[in-house]
């Protein structure tokens, strides 16, 4: 079975909403024994830009990019 470009952007998709998922159910965890501090820990984390790598013209760039909802 081959995957297409649309297939591979779907599971990278599927691949970060799960992982904020996990993020978001560790923090919920946290809170519900009373670990505020460390819930709001877990979830800054998440905000925080992630760095890619773009290699769309043969050479490897870091990006920073922002997630939605950071604002500075």
């Amino acid at each position: 079975m081959r995957i297409g470009k649309k297939g591979g952007s779907e599971m990278k998709g599927l691949k970060r909403f799960l992982n904020k998922f996990e993020s978001v159910m560790t923090a919920v965890t946290f809170a519900e024994e009373g670990e505020y501090d460390t819930a709001r820990e877990i979830m800054q984390q998440e905000e925080l830009p992630q760095e890619r790598v773009s290699k769309k013209y043969g050479d490897y760039t870091t990006l920073t990019v922002k997630t939605a909802g950071v604002s500075k």
